[in-house]
């Protein structure tokens, strides 16, 4: 074993002894498409007699996977023993538990993996599709018999011993202190090696990446406090909090463009929380499973939390949370005393909630908006709750807490709930919803497509909610549209429809209203942007619905512009009385209204603050039967791949290529290299999903390029586009 208590003593000879030996430090499958890491040495092991082996779909040899002990938090509040399992993997991996005793039940969760295990005497095995964090809990124990297995993509050109820009921790290494990492560096903890803690505080450019473990930090896992351009990737943090006062798995305070992805935190010490995002702008966070004592996700002000500023513009996606005793995500309580600041546009996405155990009055999702905070623009889509025991599903008010708060909070406006559903035994308990006072008030609240246990919520008594005082425009509606389906839009204020200016095919044109007389160009497609966003195509041109050079100014005209997949073409629909919907441009916020509320024809669409006034409320008619905007006798790629399980364009889907067998597939990034190939591409053996061919680690977001070859009827053609990929 190496203990280092002074990495940088120890990190250019350790380097040299090492680099012959890093690439022998791990067990690979055939083809490697799966790795197994070394048990770290003095890290406290699986406390159980369990094991867990994981192989390549269809192979017959299996890797014995590493367990560590990681504790967590129970109902009562004290703490027990539970296991974590770690690997890396690309495409299908089957996997082994072989328990202690008699399996007589087990369940895979979150349940939208969609995985079911098959047992036997003592053993399980199942199937995942790819990399994967979940778990297992065996005979309906979610503490002791829970398994929690984290199915990492396989690392991409990782660094090596040796860059003088790398601080480089190798397998088979403990260091029993925090790493400061210095301005353009980055630290590499390779998988097999452990920190006690990571500090990034005032730094520029810096990097933290691997598949390392942070061990028993005693306060922060990592602290990040006025920091610039940061990326986190591929750290598991075991037990942060160890000191028994608090700590985070990640402490991210006044801080810009971060990005955190493939993470892995647990607690179970008093008020462990997993990420707390102070004051904070440009952060994207994604692909992170979180084990929490205290909340999972918190967005915060400044004030008593030493940070000053704004909360804005983050991002968080395709995730799993499972606070053992507080909230899912926990929004306001902090706030500077001496100023008004805000936190806003702040999107959650393809999120599950599983085993929430809290027993107080306080939601799943929680705002506690006080000390001159406005909390605006938030939203959440895809999220499913399950099973939480004791907690209402939503709460949000405007507080004045002496503990936390010098003052009031100043409003909470235009939260949107898309697609969050509950599932679980019973009914939650009451949710709630109230503002402060006259001047201070909690409105613009929209749920759309709410479910609980399978019943979508039509109205606050349906779904159980309380609403307060000093409250407005609270509304529950369902989203009755059907993706690829052709409606008109007609405008409640006028019952004129929405098409292009004289019909106009020109990029560029304005959208206007004029008086429906069935021609194509004032009909449009509703076209599914993932994350519970639309487009609309037009069925005359096929131009899209767009916000004028993406401006986010009130009054800037609508107008068609070819597809680009920006967000100035994507809409948020929010239903209103009558079957009407309010279109909110997902870049600014503002809706789609009919200028100065006029019943002219040809009087301009333009965006404006929303208000819910006629002119801003829209009814979708639907035209005959779905369009096709393509000839069925050539193969079609959908333009827009969003792979975040909620079964649309989660994967690149090539319409009528059943046709065309005889066919090759080549997507590439903007350099031109290839990242993806195939032949007989099918929709479904053979699919792309967002996932390098190389790796199997999902790519980045960004805009891809394919070229499909086929042959049809013995000649060879040709087929080039482009992918937009978003999370």
């Amino acid at each position: 074993m190496k203990t280092i208590t002074n990495p940088k003593k120890i990190l250019m000879p350790m380097v040299r002894i090492l680099a012959v030996l890093v690439c022998a430090c791990f067990s690979v499958a055939t083809h490697a498409t799966v790795v197994v890491y070394p048990q770290v040495p003095g890290l406290q092991g699986c406390q159980y007699a369990y094991t867990v082996k994981a192989k390549d779909h269809g192979t017959s040899t299996w890797n014995t996977v590493s367990l560590y002990n990681t504790l967590v938090t129970i109902a009562s509040g004290g703490w027990t023993n539970t296991t974590c399992s770690y690997f890396s993997c690309s495409g299908a991996t089957d996997i082994q538990i072989t328990f202690s005793s008699t399996v007589t039940s087990a369940a895979v969760y979150p349940s939208s993996m969609g995985v079911t295990p098959s047992f036997s005497g003592n053993t399980i095995t199942f199937t995942i599709s790819g990399p994967k964090k979940f778990y297992v809990d065996i005979n309906g124990d979610h503490y002791n018999n829970c398994m929690h297995i984290i199915a990492d993509p396989l690392e991409v050109n990782p660094p090596h011993p040796g860059d003088p820009n790398v601080i480089f921790i190798p397998s088979g290494t403990r260091v029993d202190t925090t790493v400061n990492v210095p301005s353009g560096k980055t630290l590499y903890i390779q998988g097999g090696a452990s920190v006690a803690g990571i500090g990034l505080d005032w730094t520029t450019n810096t990097k933290v990446l691997g598949r390392g473990i942070i061990y028993r930090a005693g306060y922060d896992a990592v602290s990040l406090s006025h920091a610039t351009n940061v990326t986190i990737d591929g750290i598991l943090d075991f037990n942060h909090g160890w000191g028994g006062n608090g700590g985070c798995g990640i402490r991210c305070g006044q801080s810009t463009n971060v990005s955190i992805s493939n993470a892995v935190s647990f607690s179970s010490k008093k008020w462990g929380d997993g990420y707390d995002i102070f004051c904070s702008s440009n952060l994207t966070i994604y692909d992170v499973f979180i084990r929490t004592n205290d909340d999972a996700i918190a967005f915060y002000g400044g004030g008593k939390s030493g940070f000053t500023g704004d909360c804005k513009n983050i991002t968080f996606t395709n995730s799993t949370l499972l606070p053992d005793l507080a909230h899912s995500f926990n929004i306001g309580v902090y706030g500077d005393q001496n100023q008004d600041t805000q936190m806003r546009d702040i999107t959650v996405a393809n999120v599950d909630i599983c085993n929430q155990s809290r027993t107080t009055s306080q939601g799943c999702i929680h705002f506690s908006v006080g000390d001159r905070v406005r909390a605006a623009n938030f939203k959440f889509s895809n999220i499913r709750d399950q099973d939480f025991k004791g907690a209402p599903l939503i709460t949000m008010a405007i507080v004045y807490s002496g503990t936390y708060n010098y003052n009031p909070g100043r409003a909470i406006d235009s939260v949107f709930y898309t697609n969050v559903s509950y599932s679980g035994s019973g009914t939650p308990p009451p949710s709630s919803i109230s503002g402060y006072d006259a001047t201070r008030k909690t409105t613009n609240v929209f749920f759309n497509n709410l479910s609980i246990n399978g019943t979508t919520i039509t109205s606050a008594a349906a779904g159980n909610f309380s609403i307060g005082s000093y409250t407005n425009n609270i509304t529950f509606g369902t989203l009755s549209l059907t993706p690829g389906q052709t409606y008109k839009m007609t405008a409640e204020n006028s019952g004129k429809c929405a098409n292009p200016s004289g019909g106009s095919s020109s990029e560029g044109t304005k959208i206007v209203q004029n008086t429906y007389n069935s021609n194509t160009y004032q009909q449009w497609v509703l076209v599914d942007a993932g994350n519970g966003f639309y487009s609309f195509q037009n069925a005359g041109n096929g131009l899209y619905m767009d916000i004028n050079s993406g401006s986010t100014v009130a009054g800037t005209n609508a107008i068609q512009w070819a597809s680009n997949a920006t967000f100035n073409q994507q809409f948020l629909l929010i239903p209103q009385n009558g079957g009407y919907f309010s279109i909110m441009a997902r870049h600014s916020g503002q809706v789609l209204d009919v200028n100065g509320n006029s019943t002219a024809e040809g009087a301009n669409i333009i965006q404006w603050p929303y208000s819910g006034a006629l002119n801003q409320c829209w009814l979708f008619g639907a035209i005959g039967t779905t369009l096709t905007m393509a000839p069925m006798s050539q193969p079609t790629a959908n333009s827009a791949l969003s792979p975040n399980g909620d079964g649309v364009n989660d994967a690149l889907t090539i319409t009528n290529i059943e046709k065309y067998p005889d066919n090759s597939l080549m997507v590439m990034d903007k350099n031109g290299s290839k990242i993806y190939e195939a032949n007989h591409y099918d929709n479904i053996t053979k699919v792309f999903d967002g996932r390098s061919g190389l790796t199997g680690r999902l790519l980045p977001q960004g805009t891809y390029f394919y070229q499909l070859q086929y042959k049809d009827k013995g000649t060879v053609k040709s087929k080039t586009g482009y992918i937009i990929l978003k999370y």
